[in-house]
């Protein structure tokens, strides 16, 4: 059986608003990262939202997938959200981090310590954004204006 060519990784995100409101107790006091020894069951709960697409070089297996779409969604000199080959889906460009999943060919893997773990069961929120997405996204160099 020839392994499946992986074109795009979808990258999700923990919808911290939502996750605060419903299990404040996984959350440290004053911050929104998820705790992340608790991260895994949250992908049960419907409390991702889908952050970005990286489309993939040919010629990557699954792992090597894995770690190019993590790479491409981290904020390192510059904002993730200008790298070629990654669409922008939300409106909190952060760095993915542990417990964030990332889904290949319809199957989910959770981001861990230390690479990737299967997830079994991954639910994520079903959410349109109001603006378009190239509005949504805030590159680390934008500014917000309050009046």
């Amino acid at each position: 059986m020839t392994e499946k060519t992986i074109e795009v990784v979808d990258v999700y995100y923990i919808d911290t608003q939502k996750a605060h409101n419903q299990f404040s107790h996984l959350l440290p006091m004053l911050s929104f990262q998820i705790n992340p020894s608790h991260a895994e069951g949250l992908d049960k709960e419907g409390l991702y939202i889908k952050a970005a697409e990286v489309k993939v070089p040919k010629g990557k297996n699954l792992g090597q997938s894995l770690s190019y779409a993590y790479e491409m969604t981290q904020n390192l000199e510059n904002s993730w959200t200008d790298n070629p080959g990654v669409v922008c889906k939300t409106t909190r460009s952060r760095s993915s981090d542990v417990g964030d999943v990332m889904v290949v060919n319809g199957k989910a893997y959770m981001v861990a310590s230390m690479g990737f773990k299967e997830v079994e069961q991954f639910r994520a929120l079903e959410k349109t954004p109001a603006k378009s997405i190239k509005d949504n996204c805030l590159s680390a160099d934008s500014s917000l204006e309050y009046k």
